[in-house]
């Protein structure tokens, strides 16, 4: 983050945004929040990760999406 003109100093929270959960390489899936325009995030893997919130939450009661 030095080198795009933010400072991270030791112990400092940074916040990471999915931005191409496609990519071949894991490092370039996400992006500081920071660094991104609001419309940079990767939209499909949220509403991936919506979808899979319902099933982790019901789990326990015996729900799976899975038939």
């Amino acid at each position: 983050m030095n080198v795009s003109g933010v400072i991270a100093g030791r112990g400092d929270n940074i916040q990471y945004v999915h931005t191409d959960s496609n990519h071949t390489e894991p490092l370039y899936r996400i992006t500081p929040a920071k660094l991104i325009s609001s419309k940079d995030y990767d939209k499909e893997k949220y509403f991936e990760m919506l979808l899979d919130s319902p099933e982790a939450l019901f789990s326990v009661f015996g729900f799976s999406s899975s038939f």
